[in-house]
């Protein structure tokens, strides 16, 4: 191959190599603007969401909260467009009521909440302060001492007891724990001091009577000397795992908050109580009175 046939073809492959570049650059743009921003939900919206097999939310959302950055892959893992929370409303909020669907259009309805959580969150005493998406979990999970923070999953098949009332029989059969006359009686609980296997430290641990009578029981937990869990997994609504969170400072008001819970998610309820999941009555234990 002589010079200048050596020149066409180095000349040729440089064109073919760049023309391929330019059209993966186009076909990369022309991708990319075939992907919309995802939708954010925004304050005063209008949304349905089937969270549930029997739980389809139908509301105006709250207030938005704030972000709280969890470091250096934030960005990775914090997609608003995906949560499912409702907002932050006073205990005693009545939200507007929409007519119920029936169970055909509820089971054409996709489950939704991809981060796997149903949230919001109630304030306590009359106060007002901005909510964030601070972890639940975490040791400044809660905003305000008068704050009150709600998750809440879909139930799973591998859950370890049929409803809390059983976790209740089984801890009580377990002859674990030490009942706690002084504590029970102060707030309508049943409470008991234990020790965690290789622990020599006193835990406790309490359950009480939720005010709804399609759930079996409620747990308590204190998590140290400032907050509570009270937790429920029941299978109401097709099957749910409620979290609650709230200050100890704020205890005496455990039934109020349950009541309040129950009573935001059958008004925002848009299913039909047709199922017999919904239509039984739990087995109830027997609490000290």
């Amino acid at each position: 191959m002589n010079k200048t046939h050596q020149q066409n073809f180095s000349r040729g492959a440089v064109r073919g190599w760049l023309t391929w570049v330019l059209f993966g650059v186009v076909i990369s743009q022309i991708s990319c603007s075939k992907q919309p921003e995802p939708h954010i939900p925004q304050e005063g919206e209008l949304v349905t969401w089937r969270f549930a097999p029997e739980l389809v939310i139908r509301t105006r959302l709250g207030e938005r909260r704030e972000h709280v950055s969890t470091g250096q892959h934030d960005a990775h893992f914090y997609r608003p467009s995906v949560e499912r929370y409702i907002g932050q409303f006073p205990i005693d909020y009545q939200p507007e009521r929409f007519d119920k669907i029936s169970m055909e259009q509820v089971e054409q309805m996709q489950l939704g909440g991809d981060n796997g959580y149903l949230e919001f969150n109630l304030m306590l005493n009359d106060s007002q302060f901005k909510a964030t998406d601070a972890n639940i979990n975490g040791p400044n999970g809660l905003d305000h001492v008068d704050q009150v923070k709600v998750q809440i999953q879909r139930r799973g098949i591998v859950d370890t007891w049929t409803s809390t009332a059983d976790g209740y029989t089984s801890f009580k059969a377990s002859g674990k724990g030490i009942y706690n006359q002084d504590l029970s009686s102060q707030y309508g609980f049943d409470c008991y001091l234990f020790k965690y296997e290789g622990s020599e430290i006193l835990s406790q641990v309490c359950y009480g009577r939720s005010t709804n009578q399609k759930v079996s029981a409620l747990k308590i937990q204190f998590m140290d000397e400032s907050w509570i869990f009270m937790r429920a997994w029941e299978p109401i609504y097709g099957g749910l795992i409620v979290k609650v969170r709230f200050d100890r400072r704020n205890l005496a008001q455990w039934q109020q908050i349950d009541a309040a819970i129950w009573r935001l998610l059958d008004a925002w309820n848009i299913a039909p109580e047709t199922s017999s999941i919904q239509a039984q009555q739990p087995y109830h234990p027997k609490f000290s009175d």
